[in-house]
């Protein structure tokens, strides 16, 4: 029992590293993730239809396909397609893999807390004379914000 109790503890340091490269991964992955999910969102209900093709295909397509697959997809077919793509650090293709992922998980949220704001918010920016991305900007997103956290 004591011997089983003291290989645990010899595992501690190891433990305690993963951890740390683990929460520093989901942070910045899930950081980048957001800042690209805004776009995403806003091109996937923009009128501009190569925008919103390119959008829905993309967040069609992470969304679709499970998160092991992107991280062989990245790690491992990008170099077989060119070899100036490889990646060698694994983190580095983790941070690629996660971030991705969850840009297009997020883009959902945000496109859905968008389209939950009142029409009337879109027609007061434009009496204003406020262009589509001073709209989205000054009015929209602000209150996008409140509904989207929960």
């Amino acid at each position: 029992m004591i011997q089983h109790f003291s290989q645990v503890l010899s595992w501690i340091p190891s433990l305690l590293e993963g951890t740390k490269i683990t929460v520093l991964l989901t942070l910045s992955s899930v950081s980048v993730g957001l800042l690209i999910s805004v776009l995403l969102a806003v091109g996937k209900i923009s009128s501009n239809k190569i925008s919103n093709l390119v959008c829905s295909c993309y967040i069609f397509f992470f969304r679709g396909t499970p998160l092991l697959m992107q991280l062989y997809f990245v790690y491992y077919w990008l170099p077989e397609m060119n070899r100036a793509l490889t990646i060698n650090n694994q983190f580095l293709a983790s941070f690629i893999a996660f971030g991705l992922n969850s840009s297009a998980y997020c883009s959902e949220i945000i496109r859905g807390a968008i389209q939950s704001i009142d029409k009337g918010q879109f027609e007061a920016g434009k009496v204003l004379g406020l262009s589509y991305f001073q709209t989205m900007k000054l009015i929209i997103l602000p209150q996008s914000v409140k509904r989207l956290i929960p």
